[in-house]
């Protein structure tokens, strides 16, 4: 076999670091990589976990049985033992998540109503609840793991109301949406809680920026499906530009993401955060929505691709 050493001589070598980076920043060109690396290290950037704590949603052992319809809650008499509940990404459609967004969910018949029976001896339950736990055992639901490990199959453990939503699961991209429905959700999505003084609004502006979508597919993961999925301690490494971020408004955001003018939103977000608030030139913020772009594309291309 002949090479040509000329050739060969021209061909960038990229530093591999396997112990500490993921193999889909090997992707990016050597510049790409060395942006990733620097930022990295970049004390003015802060991360997820810096501001909030990033947690599993509800898991209720059986879906089909605690998530219910208006019909269902109407049919059995559960209007006291339900409580608001989203349970797809698809139902978050803007950067927040309004109560009129869950009422017109629920008007779709779609399971919307999280049921939470007190974790009390059916004794002390009225006859309707007691009703509907006796259709769920006729369906053996009281005998998934889930269930059958609690002191009682029918309350559900570990519910609460989130400040945020956070897509554990994303297409084109994640983002974190506030939470104004006093909802919860099930565990298709993450929970997001604030430890630290600051509004979820400022996070949820925050988030949806090319630095932070690049740094997403890169510690993010994807199993062929094409589907970028998260863990709890994944999101709360992932990068967080928050100077500055109080001069963006969200309802504008919230209206362009709505529409699917992810673009309009990232020439917002990235003038303000990125060149104003980080003072990363315009060469650098090119190279990271690209990073993005090239990134999220090839894990979307994968998913038509193992189809065919």
């Amino acid at each position: 076999v002949h090479f040509d050493m000329a050739k060969l001589s021209n061909i960038k070598l990229k530093y591999l670091d396997h112990s500490k980076e993921k193999w889909t920043l090997y992707f990016c060109d050597p510049k790409e990589i060395e942006l990733i690396r620097l930022l990295r290290k970049n004390p003015a950037i802060q991360v997820m976990g810096e501001f909030v704590s990033v947690d599993v949603g509800v898991v209720t052992g059986e879906n089909k049985f605690f998530v219910l319809s208006r019909k269902t809650v109407d049919d059995y008499d559960l209007h006291d033992f339900v409580e608001p509940i989203v349970g797809k990404s698809a139902n978050l459609k803007g950067a927040i998540f309004w109560k009129k967004d869950w009422d017109a969910i629920t008007k779709t018949e779609t399971p919307s109503y999280l049921l939470r029976i007190p974790d009390i001896s059916e004794d002390n339950l009225p006859g309707n609840v007691i009703n509907y736990i006796r259709k769920g055992e006729k369906s053996g639901y009281n005998k998934g793991y889930k269930c059958r490990i609690r002191k009682h199959w029918y309350a559900v453990p570990s519910v609460w109301i989130p400040d945020a939503f956070m897509l554990r699961q994303a297409h084109r991209y994640s983002k974190i949406v506030t939470n104004l429905a006093n909802a919860t959700c099930t565990d298709t999505l993450h929970r997001i809680k604030l430890i630290n003084e600051i509004d979820s609004k400022i996070i949820s502006v925050a988030f949806v920026n090319s630095l932070t979508l690049a740094f997403s597919e890169i510690t993010g993961r994807s199993y062929g499906g094409g589907v970028l999925t998260f863990e709890p301690s994944e999101a709360e490494r992932l990068p967080l530009p928050l100077k500055k971020a109080s001069e963006i408004d969200l309802n504008n955001l919230d209206n362009l993401l709505r529409e699917n003018k992810i673009f309009d939103v990232l020439d917002i977000t990235d003038t303000i955060l990125l060149k104003k608030g980080l003072s990363l030139d315009k060469a650098d913020i090119k190279r990271l929505r690209n990073i993005w772009q090239k990134l999220s594309q090839r894990r979307i291309n994968r998913r038509y691709s193992s189809h065919n």
